[in-house]
């Protein structure tokens, strides 16, 4: 059942979480099932340091940063309500102008499936290099050696996140190690630049360096021995 303008977080293995549009930021990074099967929103969270709600990051004016990236690396849906009633659809896809169309009403985020890892970074704002992140979210295969799906997703690159698919299809299929990390990792600066060709160099090293670091910790996740040569 959807709770209209609440503030609640619900966790089933089998829902996963339900939050209610209106549930504090902070609240979600606390709460217990989050913190123990969702590192990347307790992460996300952390990152934000204000009383914002869900809704509120979601559908300010610029969204690209912080919670958002975390969701659509999740594979998270947004129940919207307008009119014809209620309908749900992927939260990547989720428009900015909601309330203008309809009201967001809860954020539904699947249980993390085994095998899978996901991490998010941030790097403040620096000189001409606007606030930039990244969201990860690796699935290996039951042996932990390859990996068989990624999300990766930039935040900060314009007023809403975007997939990093070239970077995506690289490491997607491939063997984990270090060199795979680099390949995506320069996948995505490079991917940076022709998104926003406005983006500084020290961005787009910033981007590099934060995907190497999430998808590093990602895998880390899944399978520990895997940085410490196990």
């Amino acid at each position: 059942m959807v709770i209209e303008n609440a503030s609640y977080i619900h966790y089933s293995d089998t829902e996963g979480l339900r939050i209610g549009a209106r549930t504090p930021i902070r609240d979600i990074g606390s709460y217990p099932p989050v913190e123990n099967g969702f590192p990347i929103l307790v992460e996300a969270a952390d990152s934000i340091g204000d009383d914002a709600t869900l809704e509120e990051r979601l559908l300010r004016p610029e969204a690209s940063l912080d919670f958002y990236p975390s969701l659509i690396a999740l594979g998270a849906e947004a129940a919207v309500e307008d009119p014809g009633g209620t309908s749900v659809t992927p939260i990547e896809d989720l428009d900015n102008g909601t309330k203008a169309a309809g009201r967001l009403i809860e954020v539904r985020i699947p249980a993390v499936p085994p095998h899978c890892g996901a991490a998010y970074k941030k790097l403040p704002a620096s000189g001409e290099t606007p606030p930039l992140d990244v969201a990860v979210m690796v699935t290996l295969d039951p042996k932990h050696v390859q990996v068989l799906e990624a999300r990766i997703v930039l935040g900060g690159l314009g007023p809403r996140p975007v997939r990093a698919g070239r970077a995506e299809d690289i490491v997607r299929g491939q063997p984990i190690g270090e060199q795979v990390i680099r390949r995506v990792a320069q996948a995505v600066s490079e991917e940076a630049e022709r998104i926003f060709p406005g983006l500084s160099p020290a961005g787009r090293e910033g981007l590099r360096k934060l995907t190497d670091q999430a998808i590093g910790d990602a895998i880390y996740l899944t399978q520990p021995d895997f940085f410490s040569g196990g």
